[in-house]
């Protein structure tokens, strides 16, 4: 209940922030990340009742919301920085070149150096 009203708070709040400062933002948006952050919210309070319930320690409680939070951000903050993880882009054997930048080379090649675009395909 009490993680409901926050997030209605906080919807509230985000809405009319908008609002005043004319920001722009679809309002869609703004509810779709309200919600995703009180089921986030859940995950974490429901992790913690869990480890609770196993074992009544304070600090575990604390140092394991707290890894699974930063783990979180890790892992959200490296994700879109590395090529590596993105899904179906894989390097080919022998160019150095992953799949998006042999695409980014073709459609930018000139006429002088068609030589490579054929090479790189």
């Amino acid at each position: 209940m009490a993680l409901a009203v926050i997030s209605v708070v906080l919807l509230i709040v985000q809405l009319g922030a908008d609002a005043a400062v004319d920001l722009g933002i679809d309002t869609g948006y703004l509810v779709s990340t309200i919600a995703l952050c009180a089921l986030l919210g859940a995950l974490h309070g429901s992790l913690a009742v869990a480890i609770a319930g196993v074992r009544a320690s304070p600090s575990l409680v604390l140092g394991v919301g707290i890894g699974v939070a930063i783990a979180g951000c890790v892992v959200a903050s490296l994700f879109p920085l590395s090529s590596v993880l993105a899904p179906g882009d894989t390097s080919r054997p022998g160019t150095g070149h992953s799949a998006a930048t042999r695409s980014n080379r073709q459609r930018t090649c000139g006429a002088t150096r068609r030589w490579r675009c054929r090479r790189l395909s």
